[in-house]
């Protein structure tokens, strides 16, 4: 039941609009969300190199591989979702940014197999 006190909250979010702070969240979030995109798609260039190249992982390897990034998505998820209820959520996305920033430049020098498993997690 609506009363004439309440306002729908799309009104409301109409008469803000977006200002200087949406555009700069907007982009950074978009910047951040871009390099962990490509961390993925990166991957599935790396992929067939290691399965040729002077590893030559196999099928299993490089599945057992898949898994663990992907396990280490969903454990990332979870610990700095709820990190940032906790301490907030500008602070834990930096971080989250500088974590995996990081841990891609360091994948690339992996010298192993569980050396690229254990920093793509």
């Amino acid at each position: 039941m609506v009363t004439s006190a309440q306002i729908p909250l799309d009104q409301v979010l109409s008469k803000i609009g977006l200002g200087y702070f949406h555009m700069r969240l907007w982009w950074i979030c978009g910047f951040g969300f871009s390099a962990a995109a490509i961390e993925v798609v990166l991957m599935s260039f790396v992929f067939p190199e290691l399965a040729r190249g002077p590893w030559k992982l196999d099928e299993y390897q490089l599945g057992a591989l898949a898994t663990i990034i992907g396990c280490g998505s969903i454990f990332g998820t979870t610990l700095f979702g709820g990190l940032a209820d906790m301490y907030g959520r500008r602070n834990v996305f930096m971080i989250t940014v500088v974590i995996v920033v990081v841990f891609g430049l360091a994948s690339s020098f992996a010298s192993s197999y569980y050396w690229l498993a254990g920093l793509r997690f």
